[in-house]
């Protein structure tokens, strides 16, 4: 009779515990799935562009900061692409981080400020930007604008950026594209799908339903004063994900300006986009596990439901990660189903969140990924899952802590 009532206990035990599980995939999977469906059919005013005449009207001033670590190869096309939106009192600053090649020279050749900063221990983004602002201290203008010194800024895009910042008295984040080179084979195009679901598809579905978005550390425009609120002395890998989220739990959430487009082109060495994906992606798992709960934490302290949506957006992991992980749970929920009496709701649910997923991405498909994304290339994504494994796998034993640079091929073909 004892044993009857514990057995009965424990599975009662499993299906609740199963439950929970199935539902902490249903709710990240739904909202993937209504980001995608909502950023990909498009409405209008988007594909009409943005008309609006804003000759009589004053554009803000604009400090263009450009952190850059041995960017030699890369920053005069990066330059050349700003500069001739600048307008008279305009400033750019490149800060040369700790360079041991001409990034200083070849700035100062193109007629930018540049500031040089060395430093052993400190070596991160986020210590060059805080040196940058800095420097714009003592003379700073109404917008600051950060582009990464790869990058190449679409004509239009400072005004936009500007004018969106000092308007709503927020972060603004750039259409900040990153297509694959188109030497990089399958591998590379499935990268560069993710990365378009994550970096446009997903703000942009957010942006249609009236919320904030993340920022992606280019293309991030701050009115002046806000711009110098967060803490970005530090080594974190990520830090333009915490300093978003520092900023949300303050009331500025970052707005996203689907107008205004930088581009950079992923690494075409396979070897260089696996580095690149790792910082990425191991400092997003880190990212998740420190400021979801904070975020949640906050959203019930002050009742705002923006905040809990930041929360459940940073709680979808990356593609690849989510697609494993559903695989694997929803394998191991239906063994257990079928060997054991418990009810057949939390394979339900698993099955819904797999619906959900696959939803999402293939309208992101469809309506983004057709031109960068083969049919061919599509039927490779299992293959791309599987060999990002051992990516996942360090994250819990050996993760990435540290900022190191990614190798650029000197070429800006994907950028044009």
């Amino acid at each position: 009779m004892i044993l009857a009532v514990l057995a009965f206990q424990f599975v009662v035990a499993l299906q609740w515990i199963l439950g929970f599980v199935a539902i902490a995939f249903l709710v990240p999977t739904f909202m993937l799935m209504t980001q995608c469906v909502t950023g990909s059919f498009p409405r209008r005013k988007d594909v009409d562009g943005d008309h609006r005449d804003n000759s009589g009207v004053g554009r803000p001033s604009v400090d263009v900061l450009i952190p850059a670590h041995n960017e030699e190869s890369v920053i005069t096309a990066t330059i050349l692409s700003i500069q001739s939106q600048l307008r008279a009192g305009d400033r750019m600053l490149v800060i040369a981080d700790n360079c041991t090649d001409d990034t200083a020279a070849v700035a100062r050749a193109l007629g930018a400020d540049v500031t040089e900063r060395f430093n052993d221990t400190q070596r991160a983004k986020g210590f060059a930007v805080d040196h940058g602002l800095k420097v714009l201290e003592s003379d700073s203008r109404d917008v600051v604008l950060m582009v990464d010194a790869d990058c190449d800024v679409s004509n239009g895009s400072v005004d936009r950026l500007a004018r969106l910042a000092i308007e709503t008295g927020s972060p603004v984040q750039a259409n900040y594209q990153m297509p694959a080179a188109s030497r990089a084979g399958s591998w590379g195009a499935v990268s560069g799908f993710a990365t378009t679901v994550k970096n446009q598809v997903r703000p942009l579905g957010l942006h249609r339903l009236g919320y904030g978005c993340v920022l992606y550390g280019s293309g991030m425009a701050f009115p002046s004063k806000l711009a110098r609120r967060p803490n970005w002395a530090s080594d974190n890998i990520v830090e333009d994900m915490k300093v978003s989220y520092d900023l949300m739990i303050e009331g500025h959430s970052p707005r996203y300006c689907p107008e205004a487009i930088v581009r950079a082109g992923l690494p075409e060495a396979r070897d260089n986009a696996l580095e690149q994906r790792k910082r990425w992606e191991h400092g997003h798992l880190h990212t998740i596990a420190t400021q979801s709960p904070r975020l949640i934490g906050w959203a019930m302290k002050t009742a705002r439901p923006s905040l809990l949506v930041a929360a459940i957006d940073l709680l979808i992991p990356p593609l690849a990660l989510l697609v494993q992980c559903w695989v694997i749970v929803t394998l191991a929920i239906l063994v257990i189903t079928w060997t054991t009496s418990i009810s057949w709701i939390p394979l339900a649910i698993m099955t819904v969140a797999g619906f959900n997923l696959a939803i999402g991405v293939m309208t992101a498909w469809y309506a983004h990924g057709r031109d960068q994304l083969s049919i061919r290339q599509l039927c490779t994504i299992p293959f791309y899952i599987l060999s990002k494994l051992p990516l996942y796998v360090s994250a819990i034993f050996r993760r990435q802590r540290t900022w190191r640079r990614t190798d650029r091929e000197p070429s800006h073909e994907a950028t044009v």
